[in-house]
């Protein structure tokens, strides 16, 4: 039923992006109300930086103070910070949000420690008020069932069923003829299934709004033909108009009162709340995505780098190995401390079956916005603590480690475009001046589109591509000593 054709489907968006400022007043013109705004605030989405607000989101936001008129075609797509200025296509950016919507629903279910923390804002797309739900509710459904029919039973004496003997006898009264008792006439039953002319056009209309608001944010691709023709059109405009006034509310309410199949009930429920939304006082009615994207960053690279249930990984059994600080008093006696706390890195990575050679990993989430030609970060990066922290993870590592060759690696996001397949390119390194002794850390821009598609379809590195990767960073690392040494000998 899907098809890379997307002819007739057109989705009106408006793109923002992660980290950028967002005033009350621009939050207001895009058709969030007062009470909305204090949802995104008080849940962090919106969250004060300094003098400003800005966007602590990646996913939609879906104002229903603008939107609750269910003909409406519009949707605000926060993007991540790495997107920002880049000249990519509005096709581009639906498929990139649709690849972290999928990556944050494989996510929820692997991390109970981020649901708990409530950074995802997934709803159930069963009975739920928020729109994009709703649609992904009714697009699955439709691509499994079909469009709703009636399915019922009719008993009448003009069926040519077969006959309901229960109903005949308590019906009529038998004639006797021949000492023998007959029916001259009987009731049948007959089971039929047909499209509901009122119900079934609506969901027709219903489905299409889904797929032409949402379809492609969910990952569908449909052509033109895939899409039911919605017959009766002045019926749907009375819909639009008087909503829980209108016949068709009226029609779904009655036909819920009879129906007792589980997929059925789960329909009619959201075609009703399709026309009038109960809406509660609660976030999750108008956003769909992530807060703190960071936490899938690290993530997604960490599974893809060191795979594998959490207590196996590398990762987990080296970090096994780092303490909190220990404090003393002047006879050397331990110090206790109310909150205990250890730094430890993101991801280890083993390069073969031993730790004879490992990559520690820092997800950096920083959008460098790198110039090569002119040796500019323009965005963020990294301060002093950061790379002393990063040298400290080497350090402990390698006391536990004495034989492993290791290498350090900060690895930020970057986008290449669709047809890029180089998941990692080094492009330079980071070290303390006064501290060359120590080994610099390699830098390197990783493909996010790819890090998406690599977690979403379990994909991991195979061990001849870390290796491979171990010597080109410690070719690296070589290249810098050489080259300072030159500079010192001069």
């Amino acid at each position: 039923m899907t098809s890379r054709s997307t002819e007739g489907i057109s989705v009106k968006s408006r793109f923002l992006y992660e980290g950028t400022p967002i005033s009350k007043q621009k939050l207001s013109h895009l058709g969030f109300s007062p009470e909305e705004i204090s949802h995104l605030r008080n849940s962090k989405i919106v969250k004060k930086s300094r003098s400003e607000d800005i966007l602590n989101f990646v996913g939609i936001l879906n104002p229903k103070y603008k939107n609750n008129n269910i003909n409406t075609n519009y949707s605000i797509i926060v993007l991540p910070k790495y997107l920002h200025k880049k000249k990519i296509s509005k096709e581009e950016k639906i498929e990139h949000i649709s690849y972290i919507l999928k990556a944050l629903r494989k996510y929820k279910t692997e991390d109970k420690k981020v649901e708990l923390e409530n950074n995802i804002f997934l709803p159930s797309s069963i009975g739920s008020t928020n729109a994009f739900s709703l649609a992904e509710y009714l697009i699955k459904d439709y691509l499994e069932r079909g469009i709703y029919r009636d399915n019922r039973t009719i008993f009448s004496e003009k069926n040519s069923g077969r006959i309901d003997w229960k109903r005949t006898i308590e019906s009529f009264t038998p004639i006797k003829s021949n000492n023998t008792l007959f029916y001259p006439k009987t009731i049948k039953k007959k089971r039929i299934s047909q499209e509901h002319k009122i119900i079934s056009n609506f969901h027709k209309y219903a489905l299409k709004v889904s797929i032409e608001k949402f379809g492609s944010l969910l990952g569908y691709s449909f052509n033109a033909d895939i899409i039911p023709t919605v017959e009766n059109m002045p019926l749907i405009k009375e819909v639009l108009r008087r909503g829980e006034q209108s016949r068709v509310y009226y029609e779904l309410i009655k036909e819920l009162r009879g129906k007792y199949g589980s997929r059925d009930i789960k329909l009619l429920r959201n075609l009703i709340n399709f026309i009038s939304p109960k809406y509660s006082s609660d976030v999750n009615n108008i956003v769909i995505g992530i807060r703190n994207y960071e936490l899938l960053w690290e993530r997604m690279i960490m599974q893809i780098f060191d795979p594998g249930e959490k207590k196996n990984t590398t990762t987990h059994r080296i970090k096994e190995n780092f303490s909190p600080p220990s404090w003393r008093n002047l006879e050397h006696a331990e110090i206790t401390t109310k909150k205990p706390s250890k730094s430890i890195p993101d991801t280890i990575s083993k390069v073969g079956k031993d730790f004879s050679k490992l990559i520690i990993i820092d997800s950096k989430y920083y959008h460098l916005d790198y110039d090569d030609f002119n040796g500019l970060f323009e965005g963020s990066n990294p301060r002093v603590n950061d790379v002393i922290k990063q040298i400290a993870y080497e350090e402990v590592i390698r006391s536990h480690n004495l034989k492993s060759q290791i290498v350090n690696v900060f690895m930020f996001p970057e986008y290449y475009g669709i047809s890029n397949n180089k998941l990692v390119k080094p492009f330079g390194t980071v070290f303390i001046p006064g501290l060359e002794t120590k080994k610099p850390i390699i830098n390197c821009l990783i493909d996010t589109n790819l890090v998406l598609r690599y977690y979403v379809q379990g994909i991991y590195l195979k061990k001849n591509f870390k290796r491979t990767l171990f010597d080109d960073f410690k070719q690296i690392e070589v290249s810098l000593t050489d080259h300072l040494q030159q500079r010192d000998s001069v």
